[in-house]
Order: C-alpha cells, then sequence, then structure tokens
C-alpha cells in the first residue's frame, strides 16, 4: 500500500480554509489512486503537519486489514514509528484472523521539539464523555488547562450535510464561549474513501481522531481524547486506554481521559454545571444535529439525568419523547462484561439510592425481557450473515426494532 507525499494549500470546498491531502493505493494492478483530505481554518495553514505520519496513523488498520505493508513518500516521527508496532500488535490479538502487523517504510525519521509554552486541546462532540472532559478539567485541582475544543465533520455527520454540521458547531461555539475556550472546527472525507471498510466503531474512529491531532501537533502539546467505556467495560473500541497514548509523537502526547469514571458519574458532574445540559448531543442514529429522543442511547442518557434530578434542563432532547414505562423496553445484552449491561446495572442501584423506585423497577424489567429475547437476537445476526437465510434476518430485525430499543 503505497502513500503519497502530503500537500497543502486551499480548500477547494470552503473559503477561508486550508487542505492538507495525501494519496493512497494498494498493491493490486488494478488500484487506483483515493484522496483523503483534512480541511481547517485558514488561519491555522502555518501550523499544520505535513509529514507523513497523520496519513500512517489514519491509513494503518486498512493496511493491516490487507495485509499490505505501507510505502511512505515523506518522512515519519521517530517516535510515533516506533509506537506503530504495538498499535500493530493489539489490532492482531484483538482480530488475529483479520488483521496482521506490517513493515512501514519512509523516506526518512524526524524528531521535533514539544510546543512552549504547551497548550491542551481536547476532541469536543458535545456529547456526554467530551462534555466530562470539559468541565472535569473546570477544576483547578486538574492540571491541563484546554484552551481548543475540537470538533470534527466527516465523523458522525456526513461530509456533504453541512447543515447539521453548522447546527452543531452554533452549539459548540456557545458552549467554548460560556467557558472561555475557543472552538477548532475541521472536517475530513475520510470516510467517503475505502477507509470506510474498516469498522468505525470499533478501530476507525480513533485512527481518524490521531490523524487530526498529529496534524495539529505543531500548534498542541496534549490533546485528550474522552474515554467512552471505562476500565471496568472490557471491549474493543476505536478510543482507547491501551491504544490512544500510542498516537503520540516526539512533539505532541495523546491522552486518553476519563476511563476511571462511570458513564452515570459523568453524567452526573456535567448535570451539575450549569449550561451544560442544554448543548448535550449524544444521539448517532438520528444522522443530525438533535437527539432523536427515543433511540437507546438517548434514553439511556435521559434516564442518568431523570436520576440525578436534572431532566427539566435537559432540553436537548425532544419533549415528550421520553417516558419511564418504556425504559422496560430496552434491550440489554446478558453477557456480564457488556458494557451497555453494565450501564444499567449502575443506573439501577443509583435510582434505588436516590429514590427513584420507579426507574429501578422498569430497568429491572427490561433485564429480564431482554434474557428472553436474547436467543431471538442471536438469531437475527446469524441470519443477517448467510446469505440463504439473510431475509430472514431481516424479517426478525424489524420484528424486535418494533418491539425493543436498542
Amino acid at each position: 500500500m503505497q502513500i503519497s507525499r502530503p500537500v497543502l494549500g486551499q480548500s477547494p470546498r470552503l473559503k477561508d480554509h486550508c487542505r492538507v491531502s495525501a494519496r493512497f493505493r494498494f498493491d493490486a494492478p488494478d488500484s487506483e489512486w483515493e484522496d483523503v483530505w483534512f480541511e481547517f481554518p485558514q488561519h491555522l495553514e502555518t501550523h499544520i503537519d505535513t509529514s507523513g505520519t497523520a496519513w500512517v496513523a489514519a491509513l494503518l488498520p486498512l493496511a493491516c486489514q490487507r495485509g499490505e505493508d505501507l510505502l511512505v513518500d515523506a518522512e515519519l516521527d521517530a517516535e510515533f514509528l516506533d509506537n506503530s508496532r504495538q498499535l500493530m500488535e493489539w489490532y492482531w490479538f484483538w482480530k488475529p484472523d483479520q488483521m496482521q502487523p506490517v513493515a512501514i517504510k519512509a523516506q526518512g525519521l524526524s524528531r521535533r521539539t514539544a510546543v512552549e509554552p504547551e497548550r491542551t486541546a481536547t476532541f469536543f462532540s458535545g456529547g456526554a464523555d467530551s462534555f466530562f472532559t470539559l468541565v472535569r478539567h473546570l477544576d483547578v485541582t486538574h492540571s491541563r488547562d484546554v484552551t481548543h475544543l475540537l470538533i470534527g465533520h466527516g465523523f458522525d455527520l456526513k461530509i456533504d450535510d453541512t447543515t447539521a454540521f453548522d447546527e452543531v458547531t452554533t452549539s459548540i461555539d456557545a458552549v467554548a464561549h460560556q467557558f472561555g475556550k475557543t472552538m477548532l472546527p475541521f472536517a475530513t472525507n475520510i470516510r467517503e474513501t475505502s477507509f470506510g471498510k474498516v469498522p468505525w466503531g470499533f478501530i476507525g474512529h480513533g485512527n481518524a481522531m490521531a490523524a487530526a491531532a498529529i496534524l495539529l501537533s505543531p500548534m498542541f502539546g496534549t490533546i485528550l481524547v474522552p474515554s467512552s467505556d471505562g476500565y471496568r467495560e472490557d471491549k474493543i473500541w476505536g478510543t482507547d486506554p491501551y491504544l490512544d497514548h500510542l498516537f503520540s509523537t516526539s512533539n505532541m502526547r495523546i491522552v486518553h481521559e476519563g476511563s476511571a469514571f462511570t458513564r452515570l458519574e459523568k453524567v452526573a458532574a456535567i448535570a451539575d454545571v450549569p449550561g451544560t445540559l442544554p448543548h448535550l448531543r449524544v444521539c448517532w442514529q438520528s444522522w443530525s444535529a438533535n437527539n432523536c429522543g427515543e433511540c437507546e442511547k438517548c434514553y439511556r442518557t435521559q434516564i442518568a439525568i431523570d436520576i440525578v434530578g436534572k431532566l427539566s434542563l435537559a432540553s436537548s432532547f425532544p419533549e415528550g419523547k421520553y417516558r419511564i414505562e418504556n425504559i422496560r423496553k430496552i434491550y440489554c445484552p446478558a453477557d456480564r462484561d457488556s458494557a451497555i449491561r453494565i450501564y444499567y446495572n449502575d443506573m439501577q442501584q443509583r435510582a434505588i439510592k436516590n429514590g427513584r423506585p420507579d426507574i429501578a423497577r422498569e430497568i429491572g424489567l427490561a433485564k429480564r425481557r431482554s434474557r428472553l429475547l436474547r436467543p431471538l437476537f442471536k438469531v437475527k445476526e446469524r441470519c443477517l450473515k448467510s446469505v440463504k437465510l439473510y431475509r430472514l434476518g431481516v424479517m426478525l430485525e424489524r420484528f424486535l426494532a418494533k418491539r425493543c430499543l436498542s
């Protein structure tokens, strides 16, 4: 797999923006070059890293998936190259039948000095994890002075949906202004390329975030990646406490942030800070700037806010969608190490402690009902993977979708 020398120039898509891009192609004789790019506000043009490091960080899982060595027509950061070997070992450990370590060959190696004085940014989607990182570092007992909130277009919002992204950035800019931070939006087409074949949730989004961070390494000494799950949820995920620090370079540290806290603890901390809940955006199924209020993740978040007594402030969720009696319809996988099951166990215990037996009872019903439905979900998953049984799988999926929040 080949990666061309990155090029930095004017964005052809947006005024007052610069674009840094590289091309890649596979080893197959009929493979064609594909462009992958990131765009940033024009005033950052002199603060963009133009080595090949970000592109290897982004495309590494795709190369491992295909088993193709990476040939890079640019320099690489020496520290990242050392770390990349561990990254590939983790991919192989998680998916030995799908991922394998490959060789990386570049035009040379470099080491750069860290930014002085050191500046810190954090990725910020407006979700519970990123809001927790923001409010946590408002506390003077924490040493990191977060100055910038990074929000990416092309991750959970499609790159051609500029209206939704404008709505999101308007909300996040209001948050940044309230807390004395600077919003820094960027965009990428990475999911529109062959990289889209890499599972976005389990691996892909972590690499895309790391690439954006490395591109900004001349500007920031530390970039925080808010944790998705905690240390208790031992599962494969794109942003991970085992992986994120391995994307660090000689002049910039990437820090996985907040894994010691449960999701309920994060929501409770956010709810205690005025002005946060009206901007909380957690829904990924709507593919928009809004929370649908009806999917499992929206329900999970509203339940947590309700338990801590702040639901009336959560105006980012549509009014009237949340009903306590609908909690029993939520599908909670019965696996003991399931992150969702852990979330609901925590909320059930906290509901009892906070004098909300109605919520605790409904969560109990949801867990019992889920145990009964689990065989159907397993059959559905097997059918959807079979050519002969695919139509049956679709029928089961529709049947379960009408009866469950999942």
